[in-house]
């Protein structure tokens, strides 16, 4: 039951993020669409889903955009979904009231250890404290290239799968927590 309530939650939550989104990305979309078109040049961009992006993508092009909702109006939004992202090329740094940005980072484990990954930028008047990673979602990507998140949101991993994180990254988690975001230079 308590799951239920949560997932109902999430999704009110998700459809008025959205119905924000949509509101409010008009005015921004225009000033965005011709710098934009550098990339696509009224051709397709690359086109990843959220699973597929590697670090390589990252090295190239180190913002991504949620193409799903800013790119409506595209003659291949058709084989996009909600879990498709294109290279961005607008304007820098990005705004979250636009749209879904995934934003190259450095990760700094508690031994020191850096490693690349990406965050979700926020909303900075959402952010509750340091540790509210359920806004910024961030995702590593360990010595082998596997993407791993370590926000779970509401359905955390299990036992098995924390075993799995820790493994993957050949350490215990006192060499990993707590990590550090490092400015990023784009």
């Amino acid at each position: 039951m308590k799951m239920t309530i949560q997932i109902i939650i999430g999704l009110i939550i998700l459809i008025a993020l959205a119905g924000f989104v949509i509101k409010n990305q008009t005015d921004k979309k225009k000033q965005t669409k011709t710098e934009d078109k550098v990339l696509r040049n009224n051709e397709k961009p690359i086109l990843k889903q959220f699973g597929d992006l590697t670090p390589s993508d990252f090295e190239k092009y180190p913002v991504w955009v949620q193409c799903h909702i800013i790119d409506y109006d595209e003659k291949w939004y058709d084989q996009t979904n909600e879990e498709t992202f294109r290279p961005w090329t607008g304007q820098l740094p990005v705004t979250p009231d636009f749209a879904m940005f995934l934003v190259l980072a450095d990760l700094k484990l508690n031994d020191g250890e850096t490693f690349s990954g990406f965050v979700t930028p926020a909303i900075e008047s959402e952010i509750k404290g340091p540790n509210d990673l359920g806004l910024i979602q961030p995702q590593i990507f360990t010595k082998y290239g596997k993407r791993i998140g370590f926000w779970t949101g509401m359905f955390p991993k299990d036992r098995t799968g924390i075993d799995e994180f820790y493994k993957s990254m050949d350490k215990n988690s006192d060499q990993i927590f707590p990590i550090s975001l490092k400015q990023m230079t784009l």
